[in-house]
């Protein structure tokens, strides 16, 4: 039986038992989270009348178990992508950037590099852990020496693993390479040593840009032109200027724009549909969303046939 249908005899409740126990994972505890893991879901059997075999919740508890620490970090990862990027940001990384797993060892800790983007702004962020395989050595605030600057974005205590984030300059193709000189752990001491991975700096996410001369007639009675609409893959820009004497639009008539929502919305080439929120508008500028953090897609640029806002479709060009 594969992995999906396993999982997929899972009642609701003992798939949150199970996610709940996963990120606490480590090579020490494994067993002591197999037999909670067991202690619940033979709980939630006694107490619910529609019951799922407790075989089955067991076997998929295994299997996921069984791929180690690899899916507590990448639970971990997860929530890093969606900090940084909303709900979409792993699909985001996952389209747009390059996911690797380059890694070198050197005195017992380990540098990995995850993955490396190339946004729309023009910079190249990457991804990275530190992991000591043989003490207890890092911590939250572990100093690099590097050649770029860096971010420490979180610590696992478990696994003994700092994720960091770097913010660079590159260009398209380029071969890059990060490299740690040493190593400053919370008690002063100094671990010297060379490591370096080298990553190439993939194509860089572009914003289609459509620009318009639309007008529109907000429910507030604001008349508005846009300038220019921006499309990204997370969202969509629009910036205006208004032509009546209602000369402002801001966070009070939020509920204009948010009046737009059934009615804007991405086009693909195949006919299918993504539906665009309003959720910030200021006095020259509307941003909306492809939905809240909690189910944000990402936006197929490559494959944009049109862009419709207030039922009028606006073609584009992203050859």
């Amino acid at each position: 039986m594969k992995t999906n249908q396993l999982i997929s005899d899972l009642s609701e409740t003992q798939i949150d038992e199970l996610l709940n126990y996963a990120p606490t994972y480590s090579e020490q505890n494994d067993k002591n989270i197999m037999n909670r893991f067991i202690e619940k879901t033979s709980e939630i059997k006694k107490k619910h009348t529609k019951k799922r075999p407790l075989i089955a919740a067991v076997m998929a508890a295994s299997l996921l178990f069984s791929a180690g620490l690899v899916y507590a970090n990448s639970d971990k990862l997860t929530a890093i992508y969606h900090g940084i990027f909303g709900e979409g940001g792993t699909s985001y990384i996952n389209q747009y950037g390059t996911v690797l797993n380059n890694e070198v060892v050197h005195d017992g800790i380990q540098l990995r590099l995850l993955s490396v983007i190339h946004n729309p702004s023009g910079d190249v962020m990457i991804f990275f852990t530190l992991t000591d395989k043989t003490d207890d050595r890092l911590s939250k605030t572990t100093k690099l020496h590097a050649n770029f600057g860096w971010d420490n974005l979180d610590y696992d205590s478990a696994t003994k693993t700092i994720t960091y984030m770097a913010d660079i300059n590159g260009e398209q193709s380029q071969t890059m390479t990060y490299s740690i000189h040493s190593i400053t752990t919370d008690n002063g001491k100094k671990y010297n040593g060379n490591w370096s991975v080298k990553f190439k700096v993939p194509a860089q996410v572009k914003t289609l840009e459509i620009f318009a001369n639309n007008n529109f007639s907000l429910h507030n009675g604001a008349n508005v032109k846009f300038d220019k609409i921006s499309l990204d893959p997370l969202g969509l820009t629009i910036n205006f200027h208004t032509l009546s004497s209602i000369n402002s639009i801001n966070r009070d008539s939020w509920v204009d724009w948010d009046g737009w929502n059934n009615n804007t919305f991405v086009t693909y080439k195949d006919g299918t549909t993504v539906n665009l929120y309003a959720y910030m508008a200021d006095n020259n500028r509307a941003v909306f969303s492809t939905g809240s953090r909690a189910n944000r897609k990402v936006i197929d640029l490559k494959n944009v046939a049109s862009i419709t806002i207030e039922n009028q479709k606006m073609p584009v060009s992203n050859k």
